[in-house]
């Protein structure tokens, strides 16, 4: 549950952050008021936004299979621990 939880707040955090903290801080100069970065910086951060929008909702649902499989299925702490890798890997 734990990790699960740090897997869906990073992806929050990342998506936040680089989203709508940053702003258009990375877009190339002149493209946009405020804009100082290049396109190299515009790309990057595009990609972690993206990392952060697609992983926040799979995260979501990798919580909610973890709890229905706990709940609803009465699955034990060691089972759910050698299911719980595989939230991770494809949430």
């Amino acid at each position: 549950y734990h990790r699960i939880m740090l897997g869906l707040s990073t992806m929050d955090i990342f998506f936040t952050f680089f989203a709508f903290v940053l702003g258009s801080w990375p877009m190339p100069k002149g493209s946009f008021p405020w804009a100082v970065g290049s396109i190299a910086s515009c790309d990057v951060v595009a990609f972690i936004v993206a990392v952060g929008q697609l992983g926040s909702p799979l995260y979501n649902c990798s919580l909610a299979s973890f709890y229905s499989l706990q709940l609803k299925c009465n699955w034990t702490d060691r089972k759910m621990k050698k299911a719980e890798k595989w939230f991770h890997i494809v949430p």
